[in-house]
């Protein structure tokens, strides 16, 4: 019993890890592959259904951890998602393709010509 309530414990440990791991991906500046990441954390949860003999309340314990996690997870990949409709929306409108190329104030100060027709 107690070997597999420590294999149960290093089980929940690596799901823990990946969820930690997954969630600092958003944060590096890169997009993560999530579909490679939820069959990763897919996997690991999988086995763990498997497995008889879980203490009900270290499976408790242990699931409700791992559902904030998720949750947060989940809200990361909503926000990136948002976040590149949003980009997506705004160079259509030509509006950050402009800003890209000349500064923010350079409508302001530039000079102006006119033309005075005789």
């Amino acid at each position: 019993m107690t070997e597999t309530t420590e294999e149960i414990r290093s089980l929940f440990s690596r799901l823990a890890d990946l969820y930690d791991k997954h969630l600092v991906s958003f944060n590096l500046g890169s997009f993560p592959d999530i579909e490679t990441q939820t069959l990763e954390r897919k996997e690991i949860f999988d086995t763990l259904l498997k497995k008889d003999g879980i203490d009900n309340t270290l499976w408790q314990s242990e699931f409700m951890g791992l559902v904030k996690k998720n949750q947060s997870l989940r809200e990361k990949a909503e926000q990136e998602k948002k976040s590149v409709q949003k980009k997506i929306k705004a160079l259509s409108k030509g509006k950050d393709l402009l800003s890209a190329y000349r500064p923010s104030g350079y409508m302001k100060n530039s000079s102006k010509v006119m033309n005075i027709k005789e």
